[in-house]
């Protein structure tokens, strides 16, 4: 269960985020150019494509060690029961030494795809591009240890993880920036950041990784991992598809338009998804509480949770989206840099309220998955038919404005009826047992 440590951290950690963004987000907007901008923001996006290299595992190896540490006799909440089976020590074993090889293969089929896509990209921007995929497929090794520290319960410490990152990150990209690295800001510190953590958590490493690689086995974890091969496949699809919809349009709006669209388009989305994502901080926060209720049956307290979830969650994205929208309505003069950088205002309205459903479809997922089940990887090949259909019509009509209408009509038709209709078993068990304590 979670104290009020974990509580505390989580919070930290998700205003760090919102903090961070704003200062990041001021230095972008004066220290480079609008066409820098849109190859920003191009970068930024097609970097979310290096949990690809992911395949699910990250998602497996949070459900396995939650189930470990859930059967574990141990009292304490520190990660020694990693080591007291080998089947645990064999998996997180496995685990280990497939994210350095989708390391690899992560960094050298991003560069080849991307560049194959936008030829007619300068040189520079290339070999710029080429750098930042080598950098950033590091970052994987983070999402694996967060994965331990997510599935152990031990939210502080995955919050302690991703604030040092956090901070590392912005910290040396307003540093470049103001010393006029332009672009390459992003990149080196994407790869200080990353070398920085495994810094700071070389002890964890160095005593953890030592009981791991005693206890476990390398067949004995593949035979885990096979196991799981289904879940695994389902949560790769459903990534996947997710990345499609919503971290292609911008290098999308780049190739049909211009660098500066892209910018505004970027800027727009990254203050946009600050506020949904601090918006699902009570989520986030319980989500390690539901896994537990979920494992023990207790669907009572469980039922409860989840109204207090989808109740805080939408009250906090409006009152986040509202604050925003204000500013840009009554902007001070001296911030009016920011309208020429970011997309007009009836724009900003159609994102709202996709923000709306979205978070609603997210919450629902994630309680759904919680059962150990990945049943959404059934529409993600929906969404990307559908995708493909509206940057086709962004081609044709020229029209960045009717994607994102047509998008949000999509989603509100069809994804929350479908998300719904597919849960329905594992929704089903949480109401017809809700006062069963």
């Amino acid at each position: 269960m979670l104290n009020d440590k974990d509580i505390l951290s989580t919070i930290l950690n998700n205003l760090s985020k919102i903090i961070r963004g704003p200062i990041v987000a001021i230095f972008i907007l004066y220290f480079i150019s609008p066409v820098e901008q849109g190859y920003w923001y191009v970068f930024q996006s097609l970097m979310v494509f290096v949990v690809l290299g992911d395949i699910g595992i990250s998602k497996i190896v949070t459900l396995k060690i939650s189930e470990y540490k859930s059967i574990s006799t141990s009292s304490t909440s520190r990660l020694d029961f990693l080591a007291i089976t080998k089947d645990n020590s064999s998996f997180i074993l496995i685990s280990f030494l497939l994210f350095l090889v989708l390391i690899l293969l992560t960094s050298i089929l991003l560069s080849v795809v991307v560049l194959w896509i936008f030829q007619e990209w300068p040189s520079g921007i290339k070999t710029a591009w080429i750098y930042c995929s080598i950098f950033s497929s590091f970052s994987l090794l983070n999402s694996l240890q967060s994965s331990i520290y997510y599935g152990s319960g031990l939210v502080t410490r995955k919050n302690i993880l991703e604030i040092c990152l956090g901070i590392s990150f912005s910290l040396s990209v307003v540093i470049l920036l103001y010393l006029n690295f332009g672009l390459y800001s992003l990149i080196y510190s994407v790869l200080f950041s990353t070398i920085f953590s495994h810094l700071i958590f070389y002890k964890f490493y160095n005593k953890n990784f030592k009981k791991i690689w005693k206890y476990g086995s390398f067949r004995n974890g593949f035979q885990i991992l096979i196991k799981t091969k289904t879940l695994q496949i389902n949560y790769a699809l459903t990534t996947i598809s997710s990345l499609f919809v919503t971290s292609l349009i911008v290098p999308i709006t780049m190739k049909v338009f211009n660098p500066i669209l892209a910018g505004q388009l970027g800027f727009s989305l990254f203050v946009m998804s600050s506020i949904y994502s601090f918006s699902l901080i009570f989520d986030y926060i319980k989500y390690p509480v539901i896994l537990n209720l979920v494992n023990q049956k207790k669907f009572k307290k469980l039922y409860s949770l989840i109204k207090q979830i989808f109740g805080i969650s939408n009250i906090l994205l409006v009152i986040g989206c509202l604050i925003f929208y204000l500013f840009i309505e009554y902007i001070p003069t001296e911030f009016l840099e920011i309208k020429n950088r970011i997309l007009p205002y009836d724009y900003l309205i159609l994102i709202f309220f996709f923000n709306i459903i979205n978070i609603n479809i997210g919450i629902i997922a994630s309680l759904v998955r919680a059962f150990h089940v990945e049943p959404y990887w059934k529409i993600g090949f929906l969404k990307v038919f559908t995708t493909s259909i509206l940057f086709y019509i962004v081609y044709v009509t020229n029209s960045l404005k009717i994607f994102l209408a047509l998008d949000l009509v999509i989603l509100l038709l069809i994804f929350l009826p479908l998300t719904l209709f597919i849960g329905k078993k594992q929704l089903k068990i949480i109401y017809n047992n809700k006062h069963v304590s």
